[in-house]
């Protein structure tokens, strides 16, 4: 599983990256301006896991929680979009079966 986040806007004060604060150092070393709240977030979430379109929705609600690990959020109004897929099931659209199995 795999996710590709595009993130307008954060606070550097809470920039962390594998367990490590970096940002409050960052802030000693560099000016940084108050921002207002603007901006959205894009999440891509994809798998090779085979899931059902219910379990992707799932994990996709959850997908912007892991957010807050590295320094960002979602604001009050902000257009925020969590897009999932998964690659676990190959259906072949020119197949002649009328009944297609798929795992879960």
């Amino acid at each position: 599983m795999g996710e590709l986040v595009l993130s307008n806007h954060s606070l550097l004060k809470d920039l962390t990256i594998a367990g490590n604060n970096i940002g409050r150092k960052l802030m000693k070393k560099i000016d940084v301006e108050k921002r207002e709240d603007k901006g959205s977030i894009i999440i891509i979430v994809a798998t090779d896991i085979p899931l059902s379109a219910r379990q992707i929705r799932r994990i996709c609600r959850r997908a912007a929680v892991g957010l807050s690990r590295t320094g960002s959020y979602m604001g009050h109004g902000s257009g925020d979009i969590v897009v999932g897929f998964s690659t676990g099931n190959v259906i072949n659209h020119e197949g002649s079966n009328d009944i297609i199995a798929i795992k879960v």
